[in-house]
């Protein structure tokens, strides 16, 4: 007499495994068009990009540059003399590099952008500053500040009603911090101002690199596959168990 089985008596493997790339696909949504990756361009190029670009699931857009002297006649930077670079490792970001001087003279260079998640999903977590730069005088200053919207709305305009995020980088007589580092409830989009800031009123002041990068929590799609992945193995370990006693 034939004896009936199921399908997952007969393909316990086969049946997870199909059944996590099911759920999974439940919690990824679908985008019409990808970004394009990230490379070594100018700033230049990086305003011209009409979607922006994307590295390992971020992508970053809607890039603006301005600047400006305060005081003097300092050397102002164009666009196109100023190189990014895609970051890729320890965590995603860009790299601005950078020759922003001011001597016997005060200048200040604002850089505007958005990160947001290729997958729609809050994972935006951490955000991560560094750089370089270098100060001759008794009280010249070079200061790197990063204002930091949550919410998406234009970081002059505040962030819906409330004050940005604001984490930033300064030598003065100091010898100054070189990263800072600041955590915030997982967001979709953050939209960022970076302040590049040299006063060489009494000396020189000079920034060369400004670095982002970007933190991020596990996917629910990631974690869904993760558990269903231990899921199947400890099931298909106690069902060999079952067929050989």
């Amino acid at each position: 007499m034939l004896r009936s089985t199921s399908y997952f008596a007969r393909y316990p493997m086969k049946f997870l495994f199909s059944a996590a790339l099911l759920l999974g696909a439940l919690f990824i949504p679908i985008h019409a068009a990808a970004a394009p990756t990230c490379v070594s361009q100018t700033l230049s190029d990086y305003i011209a990009l009409p979607d922006g670009c994307s590295i390992d699931g971020l992508v970053f857009s809607g890039f603006r540059y301005f600047s400006s002297a305060i005081f003097g006649n300092p050397e102002l930077v164009p666009a196109d003399e100023v190189t990014v670079n895609p970051i890729i490792q320890p965590r995603p970001g860009l790299s601005f590099s950078g020759n922003w001087t001011a001597t016997a003279s005060i200048a200040d260079h604002l850089i505007f952008y958005e990160v947001s998640t290729l997958s729609g999903l809050p994972t935006i977590s951490d955000g991560y500053l560094d750089w370089s730069f270098n100060r001759t005088g008794p009280f010249s200053v070079a200061s790197l500040d990063e204002f930091l919207c949550l919410d998406g709305s234009p970081v002059p305009g505040g962030c819906g009603g409330n004050p940005p995020l604001r984490f930033y980088l300064r030598s003065s007589i100091a010898p100054g911090n070189p990263s800072d580092h600041i955590s915030f409830a997982p967001v979709a989009k953050v939209v960022a101002l970076k302040d590049i800031f040299v006063d060489g009123l009494t000396g020189s002041a000079t920034i060369s690199r400004a670095d982002n990068q970007w933190g991020q929590v596990p996917e629910p799609s990631s974690f869904l596959l993760t558990c269903c992945g231990v899921l199947a193995v400890g099931i298909s370990w106690k069902y060999r168990r079952y067929r050989a006693g």
